[in-house]
């Protein structure tokens, strides 16, 4: 078996962070557009309708801590 080298884990931190960025980009953006098309301007957005606001509370400190390392780790590659 391989063992798993550091500029392995940094790629795949980075390479979630760029997927959890664009999908964050594609809700945010979807979001916009569904309030924008409607009539009022307005879109209800309902928090904990399946009892799932303390999982995601939960997970999107670590979602940002990966997308910060994500990119810091991208500027790093970018420098040398």
């Amino acid at each position: 078996m391989k063992k798993i080298v550091v500029n392995d884990k940094k790629k795949a931190v980075a390479i979630l962070g760029y997927m959890w960025s664009l999908g964050i980009s594609f809700c945010l953006t979807l979001t916009f557009y569904t309030a924008y098309m409607n009539p009022s301007k307005t879109v209800l957005v309902l928090i904990d309708h399946y009892h799932e606001a303390i999982p995601e509370a939960i997970m999107l400190p670590i979602v940002w801590l990966v997308m910060i390392l994500g990119f810091y780790y991208m500027i790093q590659k970018l420098k040398e």
